[in-house]
């Protein structure tokens, strides 16, 4: 009976050291999930920074849209310009009918 009171002390105390290690083992996992946090959050904030430098882009890039924009405007501007001089109707007056007036006047 003795015998058997010692063997159960015996595993008692074994249980007690299993415990004592998977506690410990608790601890260890708590601290990596607090690391883990820490490392979610300042990934959130690098989230948040780079959707903060993606608006920014698109502003940009709005901008440089309206620049194009301007720039085909002129172009266009610029393109119905030319075509008005080179379709306008020519008003040089041919040299004969100015020597003829002249021959016409002679007050001139």
């Amino acid at each position: 009976m003795q015998n058997y009171v010692v063997e159960m002390q015996h595993y008692v105390v074994e249980m007690l050291h299993h415990v004592v290690e998977m506690q410990h083992h608790v601890v260890e996992m708590q601290h990596h999930v607090v690391e883990m946090q820490h490392h979610v959050e300042e990934m959130q904030h690098h989230v948040v920074e780079m959707q903060h430098h993606v608006v920014e882009m698109q502003h940009h890039v709005v901008e440089m849209q309206h620049h194009v924009e301007e720039m085909q405007l002129y172009q266009v501007m610029e393109m119905q310009h030319q075509h008005y001089h080179s379709h306008r109707p020519n008003f040089r007056i041919p040299v004969q009918i100015l020597r003829r007036e002249v021959r016409l006047f002679p007050w001139h």
